[in-house]
Formats: C-alpha cells, structure tokens, sequence
C-alpha cells in the first residue's frame, strides 16, 4: 500500500534558495515509494509543461506520484494552504498519511490534524530539523528572552508528540538529547547532491575564466545572510597577494542589485575593489559548472547558534561533488560531517587570518588540494538524494509501524 507524503510548508518556487531546491531535491527523489505533494508560492497557477521545463534544473519531474500545487501569496493563501492539506488528508483512503513540517507552527498544525481527523491513526507527523532547528535558542541568542520562553513551551509539547523527527546534522540530535530527552524517535539524515552533478558552462564564466587564467580563483555560491558570515572572505582577501580573486555568486533571485551593493560596499571596505567579481544568481543547473571552475570554494560560517548547532551546509555537499578543494569553517556542524587534511581545510570561526593562511597552502601545494578534493569526492558518494530517500523510506516505515 502506498503511503500519501504531505510536505506541510509553502515553497518559494521557482528558487534557487537551499530550501527549495532541497525540498524537491528530497522528495522528488521520495516519489519512488510514497504519493509526494509539495505546495508552491506563486501568483498564479504555472502550466504543467511549463513546471516540468522548470523542474529539470532540480532533477525532478511531475509524474503520477510526484505532485505539485500553487499556494498564492496573502492570507487567502494561507488560508487556500491549510484547506488543500486537509483535503488531501481528507481524500485519502485508508493508505497510512505522513506530514512533513519544518515548523513549529506548522507542527502544532498539523498534530490538530492528526489528533481531530476520523483518520487520526493512520496520520503520522514527521518535523524536519534545519538551521532554526530550536528555535528558542535563536530567541535567546537574540535577546528575545519572553519568545524564547513561550517558544520553548510548544518545543516541549511539539518535540514529544509528534511521531518522528529527522535531524539534518548530528549536533541537533546531541542538543536535542541534552535539552529534550522525552523527544519522539529521530534519525540523522543530512543534506545530499543528485548521483550526477551536471556540467552546463555559462558564457560569462568562461569570459571570466579567461581572465584570470593566472590568478588563484577563490569562490563561493549561496546567500550572504549574516548568520553565514560571508564578510570574511572579503577581509581574508584583503590578506593575500594581488593574485588571489574573489568570485562570487548568489543572493536572492529577485534582489540582484541589492547583493551587488552589498558586494561593493564589502570590496571597498577591505579595499579589493577590482579583485572581487559577481556572476548573480545563477540558477541551479549552472551552479555545479561555476563552482567547478574554482581552484578553491569557502564556506564561512560564524558564531551564531544556526551556524554552531543546527545547519547542514548544502554547499558542503555541492562543493564536494566538484571535486575541488574546500576552505571550511570549524563547527560542530561540519565537525559532524567532514574531517580537517581529509576532506576539507578547517579554519577557525572569525578569523579571517586562517582563510588566507589556507588559500596559500592550497595556491602553493598542487598535491594537498587535489588530495583532499578526492577525499570530499568520495565522501559525497554516499550523501546522494538517492541514498537519502531510501534511508528517509527505512525511518518512515518504522514510524507507520508503530
């Protein structure tokens, strides 16, 4: 009997934020075993052929067992969003009914669901732990200490009821562990990389690679939120010879200019203005071509509690498929998933100093960057979406047992 797979969230689609292409990543991926149904925003309903042509960047396709619905943005949508799980709840048969939440809110929600509805048995919460995994220690670490407290009442509440919960990285079990030991049966599923990487070459990246063929290519892909500390490779820039360039890419689709700005303001302030380049957001089929034409790829990360206790960095996992050497802030996020002279170059948090200490190594030892490329190349291997997915499948079947 197959299972109905609800992801109780609204994405933002079509995107190219971690989220979403996660999201689709994970549950397209799912759609082999499970009847998927993933809800978008968008402001009106987008063409079958058309959602398809889109999909490809994220290596998924609609078909009879992966399906998607548009959520517009607004209260109505939000209010269309929670009728159309609850129809889809409704218009089960008798085949067991998962909810996905990445939410407490949504949680609370959805364990209304579970506890009101005449199919109440067969329906099965699963909450899904990402960069705001606890979140009353976000509060807390903001100095929103009346949020942290009621917040941390429904974690209480939330954590215990629902019927599973996966981590997305080994330090949210630990302090999960620590901070709510009567909590549901959980399992440790980080993020992955599609089996095959695709190489799609961008005609402004190949410009750009032509000309700085003599210089050592630094290069980053993602958001430049504060809590990932993107600032310091500007300052580590500033720390190493004219050779060393910074490329960049990323931000928010629709903020293009706003990330530029950004960008400048950083260049000036570190004084690299001409070592610095911005490619702009790139959609995700092109990602793997830009990061593959780096001699290095950093992934800083600061101090926060997101960057401490609770991401699962995708880049780490994309840069690794690269097959290109990784600069790596140390945490106990990536301390869970990679080692230091084995598949990544550690650095301390904040210290701008070892990044370029690191870069040098990498620039001056052919052999060291190429080492720990193969190391990270093999170590992805087993992060696939794939292998993900049957794990997730082996995690749910359990819970249905129960």
């Amino acid at each position: 009997m197959v299972s109905r797979l609800i992801y109780f969230h609204r994405i933002h689609f079509p995107s190219a934020s971690g989220q979403t292409i996660q999201v689709i990543r994970d549950y397209g991926s799912m759609s082999s075993r499970y009847d998927v149904h993933l809800m978008y925003r968008a402001p009106s309903v987008i063409a079958p052929s058309h959602l398809n042509s889109l999909l490809t960047d994220y290596h998924s396709s609609l078909s009879s067992s992966f399906h998607m619905h548009c959520i517009q943005e607004g209260f109505r949508g939000r209010q269309y969003f929670y009728r159309v799980v609850k129809s889809l709840v409704a218009g089960s048969k008798k085949e067991p009914i998962i909810l996905v939440v990445r939410t407490m809110d949504h949680a609370k929600k959805a364990l209304a669901i579970r506890d009101t509805c005449r199919l109440g048995k067969l329906i099965k919460v699963v909450l899904e732990l990402h960069e705001t995994a606890i979140p009353h220690m976000v509060y807390l670490e903001a100095g929103r200490s009346l949020r942290a407290f009621v917040s941390r009442r429904l974690e209480n509440k939330i954590f215990s009821k629902v019927d599973g919960i996966v981590c997305t990285v080994g330090s949210q079990l630990q302090v999960l562990d620590e901070k709510f030991p009567d909590h549901a049966p959980a399992v440790i599923l980080p993020n992955n990389v599609p089996a095959q990487m695709p190489v799609v070459r961008n005609n402004a990246s190949n410009e750009l690679e032509r000309e700085n063929s003599n210089c050592f290519r630094m290069r980053y892909a993602g958001q430049f939120t504060a809590w990932k500390n993107t600032d310091i490779m500007f300052e580590a820039l500033s720390k190493l010879p004219e050779n060393f360039v910074l490329e960049l890419a990323g931000g928010k689709m629709n903020a293009m200019s706003e990330t530029k700005e950004l960008i400048d303001e950083m260049s000036k302030k570190f004084g690299v203005l001409g070592r610095v380049a911005y490619f702009g957001f790139l959609p995700p089929v092109e990602v793997a071509s830009f990061l593959r034409q780096a001699d290095c790829l950093l992934l800083p990360l600061g101090n926060e509690v997101q960057a401490r206790l609770f991401t699962s960095p995708m880049k780490l996992f994309e840069y690794a498929a690269s097959g290109k050497p990784m600069i790596v802030t140390q945490q106990p996020t990536t301390n869970s998933l990679v080692n230091d002279d084995e598949h990544v170059l550690m650095v301390r948090p904040g210290v701008a100093e070892d990044i370029s200490i690191a870069a040098e190594r990498l620039a001056g030892d052919v052999h060291l960057g190429e080492r720990i490329a193969s190391n990270a190349s093999r170590w992805v291997e087993k992060y696939s979406a794939e292998n993900r997915a049957a794990e997730y499948h082996l995690f749910l079947e359990k819970i249905i047992g129960q």
